[in-house]
């Protein structure tokens, strides 16, 4: 304990930081969004590949999630999602 912490006469609590569970995601709306605009351009992926490169396309902006883009129509919005993830993916042949 600190000299100031003892001077005022605070006792100290411990915590334990808790792991983040899937169903904590804030954002799982927005993944499925992401599946469906990959989906409408011919591209299979899941929930777990939507919100890597959502993360990694925020963290170009330094931000930790960045909305999806509201331009009005669906098909507007899905050419904008797909636009801002396509430097995170690379098309692979099926086995």
């Amino acid at each position: 304990m600190t000299e100031v912490a003892r001077i005022i006469n605070l006792k100290m609590k411990k915590i334990k930081v808790t792991k983040e569970q899937e169903s904590d995601f804030l954002y799982q709306s927005d993944c499925a969004v992401i599946v469906e605009a990959f989906k409408h351009f011919g591209y299979e992926i899941t929930e777990d590949q939507a919100r890597e490169m959502w993360e990694r396309n925020s963290d170009t902006m330094c931000a930790s999630w960045l909305m999806l883009p509201s331009l009005g129509s669906e098909e507007d919005n899905y050419e904008a999602i797909f636009a801002e993830c396509q430097s995170f993916f690379e098309e692979i042949e099926d086995v």
